[in-house]
Protein backbone atom coordinates (compact mmCIF):
# COMPACT_ATOMS: atom_id res chain seq x y z
CA UNK A 1 0.00 0.00 0.00
CA UNK A 2 1.28 3.44 -1.03
CA UNK A 3 0.11 7.00 0.50
CA UNK A 4 0.99 10.54 -1.30
CA UNK A 5 1.98 13.48 1.01
CA UNK A 6 3.90 16.68 0.42
CA UNK A 7 5.37 17.47 3.70
CA UNK A 8 5.74 14.36 5.77
CA UNK A 9 7.12 15.13 9.74
CA UNK A 10 8.66 12.33 11.90
CA UNK A 11 7.80 12.53 15.01
CA UNK A 12 4.75 14.03 16.91
CA UNK A 13 6.31 15.91 19.76
CA UNK A 14 6.27 19.59 20.40
CA UNK A 15 9.11 20.48 17.79
CA UNK A 16 7.55 18.09 15.03
CA UNK A 17 3.89 19.69 16.18
CA UNK A 18 4.94 23.23 16.18
CA UNK A 19 6.89 22.52 12.64
CA UNK A 20 3.54 21.08 11.39
CA UNK A 21 1.20 23.65 12.15
CA UNK A 22 3.67 26.38 11.14
CA UNK A 23 4.02 24.94 7.61
CA UNK A 24 0.17 24.07 7.30
CA UNK A 25 -0.67 27.60 8.18
CA UNK A 26 1.74 28.58 4.59
CA UNK A 27 -0.52 26.31 3.11
CA UNK A 28 1.49 23.08 2.44
CA UNK A 29 -0.22 20.02 2.69
CA UNK A 30 1.87 17.94 5.92
CA UNK A 31 1.28 14.96 7.59
CA UNK A 32 2.66 14.43 11.02
CA UNK A 33 3.63 10.06 11.71
CA UNK A 34 4.21 9.74 15.76
CA UNK A 35 5.01 6.38 16.71
CA UNK A 36 2.56 6.25 19.75
CA UNK A 37 -1.37 6.28 20.15
CA UNK A 38 -1.06 9.82 21.51
CA UNK A 39 1.00 13.28 20.63
CA UNK A 40 3.40 14.63 22.56
CA UNK A 41 6.30 12.77 23.30
CA UNK A 42 8.24 14.35 26.56
CA UNK A 43 5.68 17.09 26.67
CA UNK A 44 2.17 14.60 27.34
CA UNK A 45 0.16 13.22 29.90
CA UNK A 46 0.60 9.62 31.38
CA UNK A 47 -1.85 7.95 33.62
CA UNK A 48 0.37 6.79 36.87
CA UNK A 49 -2.80 4.97 38.29
CA UNK A 50 -6.42 4.72 38.27
CA UNK A 51 -7.49 8.27 38.38
CA UNK A 52 -4.17 9.47 38.36
CA UNK A 53 -2.56 11.16 36.01
CA UNK A 54 1.17 13.43 35.03
CA UNK A 55 4.08 14.33 33.29
CA UNK A 56 5.46 11.89 30.79
CA UNK A 57 8.90 13.72 31.55
CA UNK A 58 8.92 17.86 31.10
CA UNK A 59 6.65 19.31 33.85
CA UNK A 60 5.95 22.67 33.00
CA UNK A 61 5.29 24.81 29.51
CA UNK A 62 7.17 27.78 31.37
CA UNK A 63 9.79 27.53 28.54
CA UNK A 64 7.37 27.75 25.57
CA UNK A 65 8.38 30.87 23.47
CA UNK A 66 5.45 32.92 23.81
CA UNK A 67 5.31 33.98 19.96
CA UNK A 68 4.09 30.45 19.51
CA UNK A 69 0.94 30.80 22.10
CA UNK A 70 0.23 33.78 19.93
CA UNK A 71 1.01 32.50 16.69
CA UNK A 72 -0.71 29.48 16.94
CA UNK A 73 -4.08 30.66 18.55
CA UNK A 74 -3.17 28.37 21.77
CA UNK A 75 -5.52 29.56 24.01
CA UNK A 76 -8.37 29.23 21.33
CA UNK A 77 -7.42 25.71 20.85
CA UNK A 78 -7.90 24.49 24.54
CA UNK A 79 -4.37 25.28 25.93
CA UNK A 80 -5.45 26.62 29.82
CA UNK A 81 -1.94 28.24 31.80
CA UNK A 82 -1.76 27.95 35.61
CA UNK A 83 0.73 29.72 37.29
CA UNK A 84 2.59 28.08 40.20
CA UNK A 85 4.59 28.74 42.70
CA UNK A 86 8.43 29.45 42.50
CA UNK A 87 11.33 27.52 43.93
CA UNK A 88 12.17 26.10 47.19
CA UNK A 89 14.82 24.70 48.42
CA UNK A 90 15.04 21.53 50.77
CA UNK A 91 18.00 21.91 53.06
CA UNK A 92 20.09 19.24 55.19
CA UNK A 93 19.25 21.37 58.00
CA UNK A 94 15.80 21.26 57.26
CA UNK A 95 15.07 25.12 56.49
CA UNK A 96 13.70 26.56 52.84
CA UNK A 97 15.03 29.05 51.06
CA UNK A 98 11.70 30.28 48.58
CA UNK A 99 12.17 31.88 45.26
CA UNK A 100 9.20 33.46 43.14
CA UNK A 101 8.30 36.16 41.91
CA UNK A 102 6.77 37.91 44.81
CA UNK A 103 7.66 41.26 46.47
CA UNK A 104 9.09 38.48 49.12
CA UNK A 105 11.62 37.20 46.82
CA UNK A 106 13.90 39.94 48.57
CA UNK A 107 13.06 39.30 52.08
CA UNK A 108 13.80 35.51 51.66
CA UNK A 109 17.78 36.00 50.34
CA UNK A 110 18.71 38.76 52.92
CA UNK A 111 17.46 36.10 55.20
CA UNK A 112 20.34 34.12 53.90
CA UNK A 113 22.57 37.15 52.92
CA UNK A 114 22.26 40.74 52.84
CA UNK A 115 24.77 41.23 50.11
CA UNK A 116 23.08 38.32 47.78
CA UNK A 117 20.32 40.06 47.49
CA UNK A 118 21.58 42.98 45.61
CA UNK A 119 24.09 40.71 43.76
CA UNK A 120 20.90 38.33 42.63
CA UNK A 121 18.72 41.20 41.17
CA UNK A 122 22.19 42.39 39.84
CA UNK A 123 22.59 38.52 38.05
CA UNK A 124 18.81 38.34 37.06
CA UNK A 125 19.07 41.77 35.23
CA UNK A 126 22.44 41.17 33.56
CA UNK A 127 21.14 38.25 32.04
CA UNK A 128 18.18 39.86 30.43
CA UNK A 129 19.88 42.32 29.21
CA UNK A 130 23.00 39.33 27.75
CA UNK A 131 19.47 37.59 26.50
CA UNK A 132 17.82 40.48 24.91
CA UNK A 133 21.37 41.02 23.01
CA UNK A 134 21.55 37.82 21.93
CA UNK A 135 17.90 37.01 21.12
CA UNK A 136 18.31 37.38 16.68
CA UNK A 137 20.87 34.46 17.62
CA UNK A 138 18.94 32.49 20.03
CA UNK A 139 15.26 32.46 18.90
CA UNK A 140 15.58 32.70 15.23
CA UNK A 141 17.53 30.53 12.46
CA UNK A 142 20.64 31.21 12.34
CA UNK A 143 22.07 33.20 9.29
CA UNK A 144 24.60 32.30 7.17
CA UNK A 145 27.12 35.34 5.22
CA UNK A 146 28.38 33.33 2.71
CA UNK A 147 24.90 32.55 1.08
CA UNK A 148 22.36 34.86 2.37
CA UNK A 149 24.91 37.87 1.66
CA UNK A 150 24.10 41.05 3.12
CA UNK A 151 21.06 39.50 5.17
CA UNK A 152 23.26 37.21 6.99
CA UNK A 153 25.61 39.74 7.69
CA UNK A 154 23.22 42.70 8.78
CA UNK A 155 22.16 39.61 11.34
CA UNK A 156 25.54 39.41 13.17
CA UNK A 157 26.30 43.20 13.57
CA UNK A 158 22.47 42.88 15.22
CA UNK A 159 24.14 40.86 17.56
CA UNK A 160 27.37 43.06 17.42
CA UNK A 161 25.61 46.21 17.96
CA UNK A 162 23.75 44.93 20.67
CA UNK A 163 26.62 43.54 22.56
CA UNK A 164 28.18 47.31 22.33
CA UNK A 165 25.18 49.03 24.08
CA UNK A 166 25.78 46.90 27.11
CA UNK A 167 28.35 48.99 27.22
CA UNK A 168 32.31 49.53 28.34
CA UNK A 169 32.05 47.34 31.40
CA UNK A 170 29.24 44.59 30.33
CA UNK A 171 30.35 44.03 26.88
CA UNK A 172 33.62 41.92 28.18
CA UNK A 173 31.50 41.03 30.84
CA UNK A 174 29.01 38.96 28.53
CA UNK A 175 32.30 37.58 26.57
CA UNK A 176 33.96 36.36 29.54
CA UNK A 177 30.07 34.88 30.94
CA UNK A 178 29.60 32.73 28.58
CA UNK A 179 32.61 29.86 28.62
CA UNK A 180 32.59 30.21 32.46
CA UNK A 181 31.79 27.71 34.75
CA UNK A 182 28.48 28.13 36.71
CA UNK A 183 30.07 28.01 39.77
CA UNK A 184 32.49 30.85 38.68
CA UNK A 185 30.08 32.84 38.21
CA UNK A 186 28.36 32.12 41.38
CA UNK A 187 31.41 31.99 43.75
CA UNK A 188 31.87 35.27 42.16
CA UNK A 189 29.17 36.98 43.20
CA UNK A 190 26.88 35.20 46.16
CA UNK A 191 28.10 34.06 49.69
CA UNK A 192 25.00 31.53 50.43
CA UNK A 193 25.94 27.95 49.12
CA UNK A 194 21.75 27.22 49.50
CA UNK A 195 21.62 30.53 46.80
CA UNK A 196 24.45 29.37 44.97
CA UNK A 197 22.86 25.63 44.49
CA UNK A 198 19.49 26.81 43.32
CA UNK A 199 20.69 28.85 40.53
CA UNK A 200 23.47 26.09 39.91
CA UNK A 201 20.55 23.73 39.21
CA UNK A 202 18.34 25.81 37.32
CA UNK A 203 21.29 26.07 34.47
CA UNK A 204 22.27 22.66 34.84
CA UNK A 205 18.77 21.08 34.54
CA UNK A 206 19.00 17.94 32.69
CA UNK A 207 22.35 18.37 30.95
CA UNK A 208 25.53 16.75 31.05
CA UNK A 209 27.12 19.13 33.20
CA UNK A 210 28.41 19.83 36.60
CA UNK A 211 29.00 22.95 38.45
CA UNK A 212 32.47 22.98 37.37
CA UNK A 213 32.22 21.94 33.98
CA UNK A 214 33.45 24.60 31.28
CA UNK A 215 30.46 26.28 29.56
CA UNK A 216 27.93 25.78 31.73
CA UNK A 217 27.51 29.41 32.98
CA UNK A 218 25.47 29.43 29.51
CA UNK A 219 22.84 27.31 31.20
CA UNK A 220 22.06 30.50 33.19
CA UNK A 221 20.50 31.66 29.21
CA UNK A 222 19.16 28.82 28.10
CA UNK A 223 16.95 27.99 30.88
CA UNK A 224 16.30 31.25 32.35
CA UNK A 225 15.76 32.93 29.00
CA UNK A 226 14.85 36.71 29.02
CA UNK A 227 11.29 35.86 27.91
CA UNK A 228 10.50 33.69 31.23
CA UNK A 229 11.40 36.99 33.00
CA UNK A 230 14.69 35.65 34.82
CA UNK A 231 15.90 33.47 37.16
CA UNK A 232 13.01 34.42 39.77
CA UNK A 233 10.36 33.28 37.73
CA UNK A 234 7.22 31.37 38.86
CA UNK A 235 6.41 27.89 37.12
CA UNK A 236 3.69 27.81 34.56
CA UNK A 237 1.63 24.56 34.25
CA UNK A 238 -0.95 23.34 31.33
CA UNK A 239 -4.17 22.50 33.05
CA UNK A 240 -4.65 18.68 32.19
CA UNK A 241 -0.49 18.42 32.17
CA UNK A 242 1.47 19.09 29.81
CA UNK A 243 0.15 16.99 26.87
CA UNK A 244 -2.62 19.87 27.01
CA UNK A 245 -0.08 21.91 25.56
CA UNK A 246 0.69 19.26 22.62
CA UNK A 247 -2.86 18.78 22.03
CA UNK A 248 -3.51 22.39 21.48
CA UNK A 249 -0.31 22.63 19.46
CA UNK A 250 -2.02 19.78 17.49
CA UNK A 251 -5.34 21.11 17.22
CA UNK A 252 -3.90 24.40 15.36
CA UNK A 253 -1.88 21.96 13.66
CA UNK A 254 -5.43 20.72 12.62
CA UNK A 255 -7.37 23.68 11.62
CA UNK A 256 -4.77 24.68 9.33
CA UNK A 257 -5.20 21.79 7.38
CA UNK A 258 -2.33 18.95 8.72
CA UNK A 259 -3.08 15.74 8.96
CA UNK A 260 -1.80 13.56 12.14
CA UNK A 261 -1.31 9.65 12.14
CA UNK A 262 -0.62 8.06 15.56
CA UNK A 263 0.51 4.60 15.67
CA UNK A 264 2.55 5.37 12.96
CA UNK A 265 6.27 4.07 13.80
CA UNK A 266 8.85 5.18 10.80
CA UNK A 267 10.76 2.41 10.27
CA UNK A 268 12.73 3.78 7.56
CA UNK A 269 13.81 7.17 4.85
CA UNK A 270 13.96 5.93 1.19
CA UNK A 271 16.60 7.59 -0.51
CA UNK A 272 17.06 7.50 -3.69
CA UNK A 273 20.47 9.11 -5.77
CA UNK A 274 20.87 11.26 -3.06
CA UNK A 275 17.53 12.42 -2.96
CA UNK A 276 14.78 11.47 -0.44
CA UNK A 277 11.46 10.45 -1.53
CA UNK A 278 9.22 8.70 0.84
CA UNK A 279 9.38 6.76 4.35
CA UNK A 280 7.99 3.00 5.14
CA UNK A 281 6.16 2.62 8.12
CA UNK A 282 6.40 -0.49 10.94
CA UNK A 283 2.94 -1.73 9.77
CA UNK A 284 5.06 -1.99 5.88
CA UNK A 285 2.73 0.95 4.49
CA UNK A 286 4.85 3.10 2.05
CA UNK A 287 4.56 6.58 2.07
CA UNK A 288 5.29 8.74 -0.64
CA UNK A 289 6.32 12.44 0.01
CA UNK A 290 7.91 15.18 -1.82
CA UNK A 291 9.90 16.81 1.33
CA UNK A 292 10.82 14.74 4.52
CA UNK A 293 11.38 16.80 7.91
CA UNK A 294 12.75 14.66 11.20
CA UNK A 295 11.51 15.46 14.49
CA UNK A 296 14.04 12.89 16.12
CA UNK A 297 17.28 13.43 17.61
CA UNK A 298 20.30 13.76 14.60
CA UNK A 299 22.14 10.54 15.84
CA UNK A 300 18.45 7.78 15.34
CA UNK A 301 17.62 9.97 12.07
CA UNK A 302 20.75 9.26 9.98
CA UNK A 303 22.12 6.19 11.60
CA UNK A 304 18.68 4.38 12.02
CA UNK A 305 16.69 5.61 9.17
CA UNK A 306 18.19 6.78 6.09
CA UNK A 307 21.22 4.46 6.14
CA UNK A 308 24.27 5.42 4.95
CA UNK A 309 24.92 4.51 1.13
CA UNK A 310 24.11 8.11 0.36
CA UNK A 311 25.98 9.87 3.04
CA UNK A 312 29.48 11.18 2.84
CA UNK A 313 31.92 8.95 5.57
CA UNK A 314 33.15 12.37 7.13
CA UNK A 315 29.63 13.19 7.67
CA UNK A 316 28.59 10.40 9.42
CA UNK A 317 31.96 10.28 11.68
CA UNK A 318 30.56 13.80 12.77
CA UNK A 319 27.28 12.36 13.56
CA UNK A 320 28.84 9.66 15.64
CA UNK A 321 30.41 11.96 17.48
CA UNK A 322 27.76 13.83 18.76
CA UNK A 323 27.75 13.70 22.48
CA UNK A 324 24.26 12.96 23.84
CA UNK A 325 24.06 11.82 27.31
CA UNK A 326 20.90 10.91 29.29
CA UNK A 327 21.50 12.39 32.67
CA UNK A 328 18.20 12.00 33.83
CA UNK A 329 15.52 9.52 35.33
CA UNK A 330 12.01 10.26 36.17
CA UNK A 331 9.81 8.83 39.10
CA UNK A 332 6.16 9.65 39.13
CA UNK A 333 4.13 9.20 42.09
CA UNK A 334 0.12 8.90 43.00
CA UNK A 335 -0.39 10.24 46.74
CA UNK A 336 -2.66 9.98 48.59
CA UNK A 337 -2.61 13.10 50.43
CA UNK A 338 -0.42 15.96 50.04
CA UNK A 339 2.87 15.95 51.08
CA UNK A 340 3.86 18.22 54.17
CA UNK A 341 7.63 19.45 53.74
CA UNK A 342 9.33 20.36 56.44
CA UNK A 343 11.33 23.44 54.39
CA UNK A 344 7.48 24.53 53.99
CA UNK A 345 5.57 24.83 57.09
CA UNK A 346 3.12 27.57 55.74
CA UNK A 347 1.69 24.83 53.59
CA UNK A 348 0.85 24.17 49.86
CA UNK A 349 1.90 27.20 48.30
CA UNK A 350 5.12 27.38 48.63
CA UNK A 351 5.55 24.01 47.36
CA UNK A 352 3.45 24.28 44.50
CA UNK A 353 6.34 25.39 41.98
CA UNK A 354 9.31 23.03 42.10
CA UNK A 355 11.05 21.33 44.90
CA UNK A 356 15.10 20.65 44.85
CA UNK A 357 16.94 18.59 47.09
CA UNK A 358 20.91 19.57 46.22
CA UNK A 359 21.50 22.29 48.76
CA UNK A 360 25.32 23.13 47.81
CA UNK A 361 27.28 23.19 44.69
CA UNK A 362 29.55 20.69 46.27
CA UNK A 363 26.43 18.05 46.36
CA UNK A 364 25.78 18.82 43.13
CA UNK A 365 29.42 18.22 42.29
CA UNK A 366 29.84 14.79 43.65
CA UNK A 367 26.79 13.55 42.40
CA UNK A 368 27.82 14.56 39.28
CA UNK A 369 31.57 12.60 39.91
CA UNK A 370 29.46 9.26 40.30
CA UNK A 371 27.73 9.64 37.05
CA UNK A 372 30.68 10.39 34.89
CA UNK A 373 32.03 7.12 36.32
CA UNK A 374 28.92 4.86 35.40
CA UNK A 375 27.37 4.78 39.07
CA UNK A 376 24.21 6.13 40.70
CA UNK A 377 24.64 8.47 42.87
CA UNK A 378 24.05 8.06 46.47
CA UNK A 379 22.81 11.47 46.48
CA UNK A 380 21.37 12.45 43.27
CA UNK A 381 20.21 16.23 42.49
CA UNK A 382 16.02 15.76 42.57
CA UNK A 383 14.17 18.46 40.95
CA UNK A 384 10.34 17.96 41.79
CA UNK A 385 7.05 19.32 41.48
CA UNK A 386 3.19 18.62 42.60
CA UNK A 387 0.92 19.69 39.64
CA UNK A 388 -1.56 18.66 41.45
CA UNK A 389 -1.81 21.56 43.76
CA UNK A 390 -2.36 24.16 41.16
CA UNK A 391 -4.51 21.52 38.74
CA UNK A 392 -7.19 19.20 40.75
CA UNK A 393 -7.82 17.73 37.17
CA UNK A 394 -4.87 15.89 37.84
CA UNK A 395 -5.87 13.29 41.02
CA UNK A 396 -8.79 12.10 42.63
CA UNK A 397 -9.85 15.14 45.26
CA UNK A 398 -7.63 15.27 48.25
CA UNK A 399 -4.76 13.50 46.54
CA UNK A 400 -1.93 14.02 44.43
CA UNK A 401 0.52 13.50 41.76
CA UNK A 402 4.23 13.67 42.29
CA UNK A 403 7.00 14.14 39.73
CA UNK A 404 10.85 13.67 40.13
CA UNK A 405 13.61 14.61 38.00
CA UNK A 406 16.61 12.60 39.42
CA UNK A 407 19.60 14.33 37.75
CA UNK A 408 23.08 13.48 37.48
CA UNK A 409 22.44 10.29 36.66
CA UNK A 410 25.00 7.98 34.05
CA UNK A 411 22.77 6.91 30.65
CA UNK A 412 25.01 3.54 31.09
CA UNK A 413 25.78 1.69 34.43
CA UNK A 414 29.42 0.66 34.69
CA UNK A 415 28.17 -2.76 36.79
CA UNK A 416 24.89 -4.06 35.88
CA UNK A 417 22.23 -2.74 33.81
CA UNK A 418 19.28 -0.17 34.41
CA UNK A 419 16.53 -2.96 34.30
CA UNK A 420 17.66 -4.40 37.23
CA UNK A 421 18.76 -1.32 39.32
CA UNK A 422 15.17 1.15 38.35
CA UNK A 423 13.35 -0.22 41.34
CA UNK A 424 16.19 -0.16 44.22
CA UNK A 425 16.98 3.94 42.56
CA UNK A 426 12.69 4.74 43.25
CA UNK A 427 13.53 3.37 46.85
CA UNK A 428 16.34 5.82 47.41
CA UNK A 429 14.63 8.52 45.76
CA UNK A 430 11.66 8.01 47.73
CA UNK A 431 13.54 8.07 50.91
CA UNK A 432 15.40 11.34 50.28
CA UNK A 433 11.74 12.39 49.88
CA UNK A 434 10.92 11.15 52.82
CA UNK A 435 13.76 12.63 55.01
CA UNK A 436 12.73 15.71 53.87
CA UNK A 437 8.47 15.04 53.95
CA UNK A 438 7.97 12.84 56.54
CA UNK A 439 4.92 10.30 56.15
CA UNK A 440 5.74 10.50 52.12
CA UNK A 441 6.23 7.26 51.73
CA UNK A 442 3.67 5.59 53.23
CA UNK A 443 1.75 7.87 51.24
CA UNK A 444 2.64 6.66 47.93
CA UNK A 445 -0.37 4.23 46.17
CA UNK A 446 1.30 4.15 42.76
CA UNK A 447 4.67 4.47 41.64
CA UNK A 448 6.75 4.95 37.74
CA UNK A 449 10.61 4.62 37.78
CA UNK A 450 12.35 5.50 34.30
CA UNK A 451 15.90 5.33 33.59
CA UNK A 452 18.02 6.90 30.92
CA UNK A 453 17.35 3.56 28.89
CA UNK A 454 13.56 3.94 29.60
CA UNK A 455 13.58 7.20 28.41
CA UNK A 456 15.56 5.84 25.18
CA UNK A 457 13.21 2.93 24.48
CA UNK A 458 9.62 5.07 24.93
CA UNK A 459 11.01 8.33 23.33
CA UNK A 460 13.20 6.79 21.04
CA UNK A 461 15.99 9.39 22.51
CA UNK A 462 20.02 8.79 22.14
CA UNK A 463 20.91 7.82 25.19
CA UNK A 464 17.91 8.98 26.90
CA UNK A 465 19.20 12.47 26.26
CA UNK A 466 16.09 14.83 26.32
CA UNK A 467 17.93 17.34 24.68
CA UNK A 468 18.72 15.30 21.71
CA UNK A 469 22.32 16.76 21.35
CA UNK A 470 24.05 17.54 24.36
CA UNK A 471 23.77 21.56 25.73
CA UNK A 472 27.78 21.82 25.27
CA UNK A 473 29.14 25.00 23.98
CA UNK A 474 30.91 22.82 21.06
CA UNK A 475 27.65 21.77 19.86
CA UNK A 476 25.73 25.38 19.92
CA UNK A 477 24.61 27.96 17.21
CA UNK A 478 26.61 27.16 14.27
CA UNK A 479 27.91 23.66 15.28
CA UNK A 480 24.47 22.38 15.81
CA UNK A 481 24.25 19.52 15.29
CA UNK A 482 27.59 19.48 13.59
CA UNK A 483 29.62 22.01 12.23
CA UNK A 484 28.16 23.12 8.95
CA UNK A 485 24.61 21.65 9.08
CA UNK A 486 23.39 24.26 11.30
CA UNK A 487 20.41 24.92 8.68
CA UNK A 488 18.06 22.94 9.69
CA UNK A 489 19.19 21.11 5.91
CA UNK A 490 20.77 17.97 5.43
CA UNK A 491 23.22 16.18 2.67
CA UNK A 492 20.11 14.43 1.42
CA UNK A 493 18.38 16.27 -0.31
CA UNK A 494 14.64 17.09 0.48
CA UNK A 495 15.48 15.63 4.36
CA UNK A 496 15.57 18.24 6.94
CA UNK A 497 15.68 18.27 10.79
CA UNK A 498 13.21 19.99 13.37
CA UNK A 499 14.42 18.37 16.63
CA UNK A 500 15.78 19.85 20.01
CA UNK A 501 18.89 18.82 18.60
CA UNK A 502 19.13 21.67 16.11
CA UNK A 503 19.61 24.89 16.78
CA UNK A 504 18.15 26.84 19.14
CA UNK A 505 18.05 23.04 20.54
CA UNK A 506 16.89 22.51 24.44
CA UNK A 507 13.40 21.02 25.94
CA UNK A 508 10.16 22.71 26.09
CA UNK A 509 10.63 26.14 24.23
CA UNK A 510 9.19 24.58 20.56
CA UNK A 511 11.65 26.69 18.64
CA UNK A 512 13.50 24.52 17.33
CA UNK A 513 10.29 23.60 15.58
CA UNK A 514 9.67 26.73 14.59
CA UNK A 515 13.22 28.04 13.00
CA UNK A 516 12.90 24.81 11.29
CA UNK A 517 9.60 25.83 10.02
CA UNK A 518 10.30 29.32 9.08
CA UNK A 519 14.05 28.15 7.06
CA UNK A 520 11.93 25.40 4.98
CA UNK A 521 9.02 27.71 4.17
CA UNK A 522 11.38 29.95 2.20
CA UNK A 523 12.79 26.87 0.36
Amino acid sequence: MSTKVDIAIIGGGLNGLVTGAYLAKTGRSVTIFEQSDSVGGTMSTVEIGPGFRGPAALDSIDLVHPSIIEDLNLRQNGLRMIRGGGLILASSSGRGLYLDSASSLSDQIASFSQIDEKAFLELDAFLARIGKALDPVLTRPLKNPKTDGLSGAFDLMKVGWALRKLGQREMPEALRFLPMTVQDVLDERFESEYLKAMIAATALKGSWLAPRSAGSAYGLLHHNPHWAKGLNRTTIFAEGGPGALSDAVAAAARSAGASIRTDARVTKIIVEAGLCTGLTLESGEHIQADRIISALDPRTTFESLTGQDWLDPDFMERVRQIRSHGSVAIVRLALDRAPQFTCAPEGSESISGRIQIGDSLQYIEKAFDAAKYGQIPDAPLLMASIPSIMDPTLAPTGKHVMIIWAATMPSQLREGNWDDEKEALGDRIVGILDQHAPGLRASVVHRQVETPADLQKRFGLTNGCIYHVDLALDQLLYMRPIPGWFRYDTPIERLHLCGAGVHPGGAGTGLSGKCAAEHIARL
